[in-house]
Parts: structure tokens; sequence; C-alpha cells
């Protein structure tokens, strides 16, 4: 969006990224096949959403086998005792969809150079859950290459002509804008966001 706006003749001086990897357009051709059929699946993306919803409510579900629906989801939380309620079912259908829609559209991105520094926020640990396909374990890196993903940095490097700084924050990708990582950088982001 920051490369976009820059074209348009907008002023884009600095960029902040929460947790972020340029790479997803580098994927190869036999890989994206694979991904494409995959991602596809609603029963995945339904999956990854509610999970991720659950775990935003302190519910972890483990190695849950069972086909995850919106249904069985309040149940968990019923039987964790968990007061909050998931978003409406068609907000959850909507984000089901988003989920499919983004992940495409991710491998055939390739960003273009942005003008200007750039500031990463970097979870400093792994999930399980963070991967391209959730439950798969197949992250973007890995499907690339089978190797582990190169620095932020320098992966950065190529789409950024001013100065990229990265700093690492103790948290998973999925629990960057909980409150307690948020405290954890929230000063570094301000700072980083006044320039």
């Amino acid at each position: 969006v920051a490369v976009e706006l820059q074209r348009r003749g907008r002023r884009v001086e600095r960029l902040v990224l929460l947790d972020s990897a340029p790479n997803a357009g580098r994927v190869n051709k036999v890989s994206k096949l694979f991904f494409r059929s995959v991602i596809q699946n609603r029963v995945l993306a339904e999956r990854f959403v509610l999970k991720n919803l659950l775990h935003a409510n302190g519910v972890d579900i483990g190695k849950y086998s069972r086909r995850l629906t919106y249904d069985r989801a309040e149940a968990l939380m019923r039987r964790r005792g968990v007061e909050a309620v998931l978003p409406p079912r068609e907000v959850v259908e909507a984000m089901v969809r988003n989920t499919i829609t983004d992940r495409l559209l991710l491998l055939d991105h390739v960003p273009g150079v942005f003008a200007g520094d750039v500031d990463l926020f970097v979870a400093g640990r792994y999930d399980a859950d963070d991967n391209v396909i959730a439950g798969t374990g197949l992250t973007w890196q890995r499907s690339r290459t089978n190797k582990p993903a190169p620095p932020t940095v320098t992966a950065w490097r190529p789409y950024v002509s001013g100065s990229v700084a990265a700093q690492s924050v103790d948290c998973s990708h999925f629990d960057m804008l909980a409150s307690a990582p948020l405290r954890q950088y929230g000063g570094r982001l301000k700072k980083a966001l006044e320039g």
C-alpha cells in the first residue's frame, strides 16, 4: 500500500511493519499449485480463523482433532468458562472468505520498492500456527527454499531504498497485537511513528 501511495504521488516517509516478510511472491510454480488448492479449502480456513479467535480469548485448543466449526468453538468457550462471545456468525464467515482471498493474493504478490525508511517489529518466537496454511507447518520461507528464513532486514533490503531497522518482540506472530506484547514494544512503536 505504501509503494502504491508513493506511485500515486503521495508522501510516505516511513513504513512501520509488524512481523512482515516480503517473500510471498517467490513461491515456486509447483508449490503454488499445491498452495492454491489447499488455501481454497474452506474447512482449513475456518479452523484457522476460529482457532485464532479462541486463542485471543484465552482458549487453547491444542491438538483438537475434530473439525472446528462455529458451534464447536462456542461450546469450547462455554466449557472453559470464557464469558466473551465470538463475533456474529456472518462476521466469522467474512473472516474465512477474507483469509482465503488474502492468501491467494499473497501467492502472486511481489512487493515494489519503498522509497523511505522501514521499522520492523519482528515476532521473536515461532508458534506452530505462524504458517501459510493453518495446521500444516508450511511457512512461506520453507515453502520457497526448505531452509529457514533469512534475517528479516536482509529479506526486506531489496524492497527498501532507505534504512531497514528490525526490533525483536518476545511473542509469536499472532500475538503481536495482544496487550502484553504491545506494552513491550509500544514505546518503540510510538517513537518510530513520530519519526
